[in-house]
């Protein structure tokens, strides 16, 4: 639903930048979008209007409608700002986008390189070994070591194939319960970022979201608390949510928000003494937008040189597993051929 969503804040702030009324542009936008979900939505938001709601508590019932989106739109009904907060929102969710695609690219390629691996050298072991077996016991000559080993590969494979499937299947889906839970997901979180190469990647997104959305929040007017708040309910990762829950109690009880976020020891202590210097310049809400075009930067350059540095990794350490069998297989046979010779 994040297409309707984007392309109905667009819509609408391009509207009430042309002096529509708030009533008649949800009628407008929402007559622009097909049948499904997201219309009925609309439709439920324009008959709460109707009823005397304000906006931002209309679209507080659904759940496409994110806590920094509903804080947002509520700053910009206060503040009579309302289409450039729109207009915000619009272009964090480009970002937000973007971002992930990114990651999610950075993700796929080693996952999709590992998994066609793993297939080809199953496939290799349980029916093409078996039948080069067959013929090697025809000749009755002393077999290589490498070529021993892979037939007992190949017979455990090809009798304990189900087993060892089942296995795997079971570890996996115990792992994924596990990190359902709270323990699980934050110790997940924890290790993944301490991971040579995809750790600093997945601190540097956490933190580009977590300056983005702190930041576009407080440019339209929503003070830190609730900024503090509907950042944490969008984040995903768990570190920085609980980060996020001890910076809200200290921020509460008088802290600046700086002493706040050292106090986690997660921010890295560069980004503590800007929003420091921010704090006593009065300048946060413009500073944690550019540092998190700064952190988005780092990213996209990050996923460029991960990509380009294990695209011919993955194709060499695939095709080495691949040669290895390949090697094995066909080491006696040209052996038996050159002692006919």
């Amino acid at each position: 639903m994040f297409k309707q969503v984007l392309e109905f804040t667009r819509q609408m702030a391009l509207l009430l930048r042309s002096g529509v009324p708030i009533l008649k542009s949800l009628e407008i936008t929402e007559v622009q979008f097909p049948k499904g979900k997201f219309k009925n939505i609309l439709r439920l938001v324009i008959e709460d209007i109707q009823e005397g709601l304000f906006f931002s508590e209309a679209i507080a019932k659904h759940a496409c409608f994110t806590p920094l989106y509903v804080n947002m739109v509520k700053a910009g009904e206060i503040s009579g700002n309302f289409s450039p907060a729109l207009k915000q929102l619009a272009d964090f969710l480009v970002r937000s986008k973007r971002l992930r695609s990114s990651v999610v690219a950075a993700i796929m390629y080693p996952a999709l390189i590992l998994v066609t691996s793993t297939l080809i050298l199953g496939v290799l072991l349980m029916f093409v070994v078996p039948t080069f077996t067959r013929i090697f016991a025809d000749m009755g000559s002393e077999l290589p070591p490498i070529t021993k080993f892979l037939i007992s590969t190949g017979d455990i494979t090809a009798k304990w194939g189900w087993l060892i499937a089942l296995v795997i299947g079971s570890a996996i889906s115990l792992f994924a319960l596990y990190v359902r839970t709270r323990k699980g997901a934050f110790a997940l979180n924890r290790f993944v970022w301490n991971l040579p190469l995809f750790g600093e990647l997945s601190k540097n997104v956490a933190l580009e979201r977590f300056c983005r959305c702190l930041g576009v929040m407080l440019v339209s007017g929503v003070d830190l608390v609730k900024s503090l708040e509907a950042t944490r309910e969008v984040l995903l990762q768990p570190v920085i949510r609980r980060a996020l829950s001890e910076m809200l109690d200290d921020v509460q009880e008088g802290s600046a928000l700086a002493a706040a976020m050292e106090k986690t020891t997660v921010f890295p202590l560069s980004l503590v003494r800007i929003v420091g210097v921010a704090e006593e310049s009065g300048t946060l809400a413009k500073t944690f937008v550019e540092v998190a075009g700064d952190y988005e930067d780092e990213v996209n350059m990050a996923v460029t040189g991960m990509l380009s540095l294990l695209e011919p990794v993955m194709i060499v350490v695939m095709g080495g597993i691949i040669g290895f069998v390949v090697i094995g297989l066909f080491v006696p046979i040209f052996m038996m051929g050159s002692m006919v010779h």
